[in-house]
């Protein structure tokens, strides 16, 4: 009954019945006018607290934990930000979606760290098992090896991972190779102490 006595007239009832329609239906009673003027699509962008251009969402608005937007990450989230702008979507929730893109990575980064741990001292230990009092002399012969790289395929080497995202000095048939090749090249090679 209140709500019928909000209505003023014969019309906005109707116009009311029309919109419930439409919500029951799935449809947007108060769709962006897509085929208006730009002044009909900026007021509708008012309305709803849309900004009037993508870049605007991220205006007065802070990431999660102090993070910011780096500058390798900015045509990313500028391409998101103009998609999400052309769905008109809901400030808050684009700034909800930035900072659960921002979440998933830094879970996904400490996820890598915590596996390429795992790995190494699953590797060392395999490889330690086999080598026995040998190991350090051959880990030591394989890094000796790897140092001696040209200017910066040392950190190429160091950086690469294989297919499975398994760092490429963390597998055992890399370090194993390495060992067995560097000795080939020095079959004197010793550990110095303090190595290792």
């Amino acid at each position: 009954m209140i709500r019928l006595e909000r209505m003023q007239s014969p019309p906005e009832l109707f116009k009311s019945f029309l919109n419930l329609e439409k919500l029951k239906m799935g449809e947007d009673p108060d769709a962006f006018p897509a085929e208006g003027t730009d002044e009909e699509k900026g007021a509708w962008r008012k309305g709803h607290g849309v900004p009037d251009k993508s870049e605007d969402y991220l205006k007065d608005f802070t990431l999660a934990d102090g993070l910011v937007i780096g500058e390798a990450d900015k045509p990313l989230i500028n391409e998101f930000l103009t998609t999400m702008h052309g769905e008109n979507a809901n400030p808050r929730t684009v700034q909800a979606a930035v900072n659960a893109y921002y979440k998933i990575q830094d879970k996904l980064i400490q996820d890598r760290a915590a596996k390429d741990e795992t790995d190494k001292t699953a590797a060392r230990d395999a490889l330690r098992d086999e080598m026995g009092k040998d190991f350090s002399r051959h880990m030591v012969a394989a890094y000796d090896l790897l140092q001696s790289a040209p200017e910066g395929i040392l950190d190429a080497l160091e950086g690469a991972r294989l297919a499975d995202g398994t760092r490429l000095n963390n597998n055992p048939n890399i370090l194993r190779w390495l060992a067995k090749t560097a000795l080939e090249m020095n079959p004197a090679a010793t550990v110095v102490p303090g190595r290792g």
